[in-house]
């Protein structure tokens, strides 16, 4: 009986690793790196309760050697080896302390502030395209959740699927959010895993009105589906157990409108356990579920994002805090920054950049510039510009229609003719939007706020020719009579962009408040301008005045 008892004991210890393994690998995923602190933990405690069974069968047969006369030998030769293994863990534990405690900052102060290159400037009008001239988002990620829940609500779609995330990508010019619809339960997945999910939802992310579920793919490998079709146990088990992944997945688009999921796989440069740092993505075909790895320089140019938004946070953070070393951090912190708690995307010339601020420790309404980080390849530019903190920015909005009690989202930054600007949107308690806001990011008490982009702008663009942080104050208002060669629409029909004849090197763009005869304006037209000559690098001008010499109606 006794005997059976020590056999049951053994089987149930190994039948419990055995089974404590699969768990971690099949339903935890345990990465199988270094890198991994799930796996170094493990990495100990597992062969620990390997060992655990041969300890306690040394320990009876020891204690009853004398009542039935037993050679304790042989079983005291295990002993020593099974102690062995416990001296062997013993050591591996002391070696991941000493690789903790290398990479304590103490040590290595700038090797934690190199981990992100961060070039100065200054030039910030001259870099950024004017807002007339690019994609600026008036739909954020909380009002895209309610506009792609109310598309499945009309299409009956809202008991079986949800959409949990969206990403923010470009696709052809424009941008767009889009959000894989996902199974709302195991049930779902049950009655619809051998077609799959009937598409994603894809919203302009500059028009409310333009939101559609795109069903000409059948997504069958989603974070949401089971067992094998589930998205990151389809990416583990294709040759990617060894790899250690970001947090956020990204749901991204090809050229074609293919869906594909993007996870990016970290390395930490800091004795394997600090120092996080992108190193290539890992692509699952959502349709179909073929996966590939690509290392960082080898990514297809249609992956719009492979830095993840958190490691470039952590890092800016290493680099305006370790500015003077680490004991600076804790006495004179001179010229010491940190990084604002909030964060938002900017579109530039075909590439997503991550915006946040950098304000000195210890003044929270003030930023001492900001920073524009490539999303694909780290590239960051501080430029340094004081002003308001984006909360500065959101209570000056909030508070010009506090009688309406309206919120504002998180600030977008943006070039407005040459002045860096905060641009949000202010919504009801039912998150919808209600009217536009822009704010001065030098002077938050210069605004505009507006029903309509075009009157937000008007507004804006009349208080900033007024205040003392307008750009064009002591430069001399520029005359030209030329004739039209080419003229278009841009951002809707709220600003117009134009060519002139014989002056293909410049541009020039016009609001269409600023005469009533801009939307009347056609190629041929002769016409008067005046506008501020201050030498943009981008020769793109903000006109003042506009007159159509063919045109002899009067206002």
């Amino acid at each position: 009986m006794e005997r059976r008892l020590k056999k049951f004991k053994f089987i149930f210890v190994y039948g419990f690793t055995v089974l404590l393994l699969f768990s971690l690998l099949y339903f935890g995923l345990l990465p199988i790196s270094i890198y991994s602190n799930r796996f170094r933990f493990w990495l100990v405690v597992i062969p620990a309760l390997v060992a655990v069974p041969f300890i306690f069968q040394y320990r009876l047969v020891y204690k009853s050697r004398l009542r039935k006369n037993i050679d304790v030998s042989f079983y005291k030769k295990g002993f020593l080896q099974v102690k062995y293994v416990y001296y062997a863990l013993g050591v591996a534990v002391l070696v991941f302390i000493i690789l903790g405690v290398s990479t304590w900052p103490i040590f290595n102060t700038t090797r934690y502030r190199e981990l992100i290159q961060v070039t100065e400037s200054e030039g910030f009008t001259q870099n950024i395209k004017d807002f007339s001239e690019t994609k600026v988002p008036i739909i954020d990620k909380d009002l895209a959740m309610r506009l792609g829940d109310k598309k499945l609500g009309e299409l009956n779609l809202g008991s079986q699927f949800t959409v949990n995330n969206y990403t923010m990508i470009k696709m052809e010019d424009e941008l767009y959010w889009v959000g894989a619809l996902e199974y709302t339960g195991f049930f779902k997945w049950i009655n619809k895993k051998d077609e799959g999910t009937p598409g994603y939802i894809k919203i302009n992310a500059t028009d409310t009105s333009d939101v559609e579920l795109v069903s000409d793919y059948k997504l069958k490998y989603v974070p949401s589906a089971y067992f094998g079709q589930d998205l990151m146990r389809r990416i583990y088990f294709s040759g990617n157990m060894d790899k250690v992944f970001s947090d956020y997945t990204a749901f991204e688009l090809d050229e074609t409108g293919h869906p594909y999921y993007i996870k990016t796989v970290l390395s930490k440069k800091f004795a394997y356990t600090k120092g996080r740092d992108a190193i290539g993505v890992v692509v699952c075909d959502a349709v179909n579920g073929d996966v590939h790895y690509y290392d960082i320089k080898d990514v297809p140019s249609w992956i719009d994002r492979i830095q993840p938004t958190d490691v470039i946070i952590e890092q800016l953070g290493y680099y305006g805090k370790y500015v003077h070393g680490f004991f600076n951090t804790l006495f004179a912190k001179k010229e010491v920054l940190q990084v604002s708690e909030g964060y938002s995307y900017v579109y530039n010339d075909g590439v997503f950049y991550l915006y946040t601020g950098l304000t000195s420790v210890g003044s929270d309404e003030s930023i001492v510039g900001f920073t524009l980080t490539n999303m694909r390849t780290k590239e960051t530019t501080f430029y340094r510009i004081g002003g308001a903190t984006e909360y500065s920015a959101q209570n000056s909005a909030q508070g010009a229609v506090q009688d309406l009690g309206y919120k504002a989202n998180w600030p977008i930054l943006v070039n407005f003719e040459q002045t860096p600007t905060y641009f949000m949107t202010l919504k009801d308690k039912e998150g919808l939007i209600k009217k536009y806001a822009y704010v001065n990011v030098k002077d938050y008490s210069v605004y505009g706020i507006g029903d309509s982009l075009q009157s937000a702008q008007s507004n804006y663009r009349e208080n900033l020719r007024t205040s003392t942080t307008n750009p064009n104050k002591g430069i001399d208002l520029k005359e030209v009579t030329s004739t039209v060669v080419r003229i278009v629409p841009v951002n809707g029909t709220s600003n117009y962009y134009f060519v002139l004849e014989n002056d293909s090197t410049n541009g020039y763009t016009v609001a269409y408040n600023v005469s009533f005869e801009v939307p009347l304006t056609s190629v041929g037209d002769r016409v008067n301008i005046k506008y501020y000559d201050n030498q943009s690098q981008s020769h793109v001008y903000t006109v003042e005045e506009f007159d159509n010499l063919e045109l002899t109606i009067t206002e």
